[in-house]
């Protein structure tokens, strides 16, 4: 029997980069799930929450068309952001909405964006001339490296940077498509998909406003050479990316700054934000190469000009050297124009109030410095290429598990916050809150005291204050707390509501006095500042009793049920005195369901079988 021909070179070459490949993206995979699992069941912070419960508004297809509606409220991070806020909703409507399967869906998608990313720098290295080994080896670096840095992961970790996440993924997308485009032999359904691509990025984040120009420099850099090159070449494919800034437009500008958190109008003037960016663009680069610590929250910090110097003029320096690179249509100068175009929404002339410096921002802008330290180490550097790459990717590796270890409870990542930025008065407020919840008022008071004094007249603190006054046995504080915050801001509803609450626990009190005319008053104050809650008008009923108002009385057990038909406390007062003034029929009813919902109880059954001896049953 003829034995079969041994595999060709070409054969044994393909099989040996498959496998490979296998090998490399189960190492990325089994080195990012270490780098976030410490983090994958923390609870969602800051905007998580106000996200995830509009996805679930919208979760049904009928709802779909409010992702279009920009927010005007801050933390309102997935309105006007349709395709993150359509990711967010299939989730939910799914039952996949815990804070694990959240970051697990992030995580899943950066992997794709990590695996286009690879593809893309190996089609540019064998563009410029690297061999298909030197290139597919830079391109694996950049791929884990890129996978497993905690200045990326912020983006996973963050449910709610879901939209980044997205951005970026359409960003490397069309990137990845059209650099497949330009060298296939039928370029049109590539270039296609890169457009398609763009338009996805743009509707998921604002952060991609600069693709169709990153684009733009990637075909001048590495494919045509020149500007004009490119447009004559393309001129249909580019007008399809512009188009893209379209509905992008249309959406930012109805958002009106985001709830004052962005723009031009927000509370940070432009020359203030351009300065604070010199030096939190070079922290951003030095976080590329040693990421700790990491800030979760870097709240409204603004530099000062003496401080903020010295960065301020290195990025200068690296902007100018990419500009003059670009002219030159020199690697470098892509890797360095890529950098700051993925920067640029976020970090110029458009002040982003609400957080003056973010490490997730870095998401993309992250994979330019990361290719090119990866295409110098295997030109200059290939056979101690592999022992740098490998120790780089446990050392990111290990640093982002000890940075998720923060994100186990909202103590930690707060308290961690504030021992990073102590005057951030955000930071201070979301740790009070998270210290409130475990019960720690006094500790809780202190933080928003620390909050107020840093923001002034802020009514959420104010409010937080008053129930922490409220908590530890101070109702008379609380209340004076609430009035001045209700007359500074009358239409914040959390404190009509908490100073109903303090007004109902004073009437308590006066009750248990023997001040029936006082706890009265209280109770009545209650009820209007309280009106779905049934406890007020149910207190006042039974204060109305002990003053003989009988018929008053069971008007505020009415408007008790009216408020919660479930509040058996009240029907059953209604009941007992309709019963005990003759009106058996009347209280019949109610006793009838009390009997169903409380069959343990004997005063029930008890009234309920005078009540039909006296309507004759």
């Amino acid at each position: 029997m003829p034995s079969s021909p041994p595999p060709s070179p070409s054969a044994r070459a393909t099989t040996g980069g498959t496998a490979r490949r296998l090998v490399l993206g189960l190492t990325g995979a089994l080195l990012v799930v270490l780098a976030v699992l410490p983090a994958l069941p923390g609870p969602l912070v800051l905007d998580d929450l106000p996200a995830l419960e509009f996805a679930r508004q919208i979760a049904g297809p009928a709802g779909w068309g409010e992702a279009w509606r920009p927010g005007t409220d801050p933390g309102e991070t997935l309105r006007g952001r349709p395709l993150a806020a359509w990711s967010f909703a299939l989730q939910a409507a799914a039952g996949l909405s815990s804070p694990a399967a959240l970051r697990l869906g992030n995580l899943f998608l950066h992997g794709a964006a990590a695996w286009l990313l690879a593809g893309l720098v190996q089609q540019t290295l064998v563009r410029l001339r690297f061999g298909p080994g030197p290139a597919a080896t830079a391109a694996a670096w950049t791929g884990l490296l890129w996978l497993v840095h905690p200045l990326a992961l912020t983006a996973v970790v963050y449910a709610v940077q879901r939209a980044e996440v997205l951005a970026g993924l359409g960003m490397l997308g069309a990137l990845a498509a059209f650099a497949r485009g330009v060298a296939a032999p039928r370029p049109g359904p590539w270039l296609a998909l890169s457009a398609g691509a763009s338009l996805a990025a743009l509707l998921a984040k604002e952060s991609a406003a600069g693709l169709p120009l990153l684009v733009a420099l990637y075909d001048r850099c590495f494919v045509a050479g020149s500007w004009r090159g490119a447009w004559r070449a393309r001129a249909g494919y580019y007008l399809a990316l512009a188009a893209g800034w379209i509905p992008l437009g249309l959406l930012v500008a109805a958002g009106a700054g985001r709830g004052g958190t962005a723009g031009w109008d927000s509370t940070i003037g432009t020359g203030a934000y351009l300065v604070t960016q010199g030096e939190a663009v070079a922290g951003y680069l030095g976080q590329v190469l040693w990421p700790y610590p990491l800030t979760f929250d870097h709240g409204p910090v603004v530099a000062t000009l003496p401080g903020a110097l010295a960065p301020g003029l290195l990025v200068l320096v690296l902007l100018t050297a990419s500009v003059w690179g670009v002219w030159r249509g020199h690697p470098f100068g892509f890797a360095g124009g890529a950098f700051f175009l993925c920067l640029a929404p976020s970090s110029s002339l458009v002040p982003v109030a609400s957080q003056t410096i973010a490490e997730h921002r870095m998401y993309v802008a992250l994979a330019a410095p990361l290719a090119l330290l990866a295409a110098l180490l295997v030109r200059r550097a290939p056979k101690q290429g592999w022992m740098v790459a490998g120790g780089a990717l446990l050392a990111l590796t290990t640093t982002a598990a000890v940075r998720h270890r923060s994100y186990r409870d909202e103590v930690t990542l707060w308290t961690e916050t504030v021992a990073r930025r102590p005057d951030n008065p955000r930071a201070h407020h979301n740790l009070g809150q998270a210290e409130f919840t475990r019960g720690n008022f006094a500790v809780a008071a202190e933080h928003f005291r620390q909050a107020e004094r840093r923001r002034p007249g802020d009514p959420d603190t104010r409010h937080n204050l008053a129930l922490c006054a409220l908590r530890l046995g101070r109702a008379e504080e609380a209340r004076a707390m609430l009035e001045e915050n209700l007359r500074r801001a009358p239409a914040h509803q959390p404190t009509a509501l908490a100073l109903g609450e303090v007004r109902g626990e004073l009437g308590r009190q006066a009750l248990t006095a023997g001040r029936t005319a006082e706890a009265r008053e209280h109770f009545v104050a209650a009820a209007a500042l309280r009106p779905r809650d049934p406890r007020p008008r149910h207190n006042l009923g039974n204060v109305l009793l002990e003053l003989e108002a009988v018929e008053a009385a069971l008007a505020a057990w009415r408007e008790a049920l009216a408020a919660d038909p479930t509040f058996g406390e009240s029907r059953r007062a209604l009941a007992l005195v309709l019963l005990r003034t003759g009106r058996a029929t009347e209280a019949l009813p109610h006793l009838e369901r009390l009997a169903r919902e409380e069959p343990g109880r004997a005063d029930v059954r008890a009234a309920l079988t005078e009540a039909r001896q006296a309507v004759g049953r």
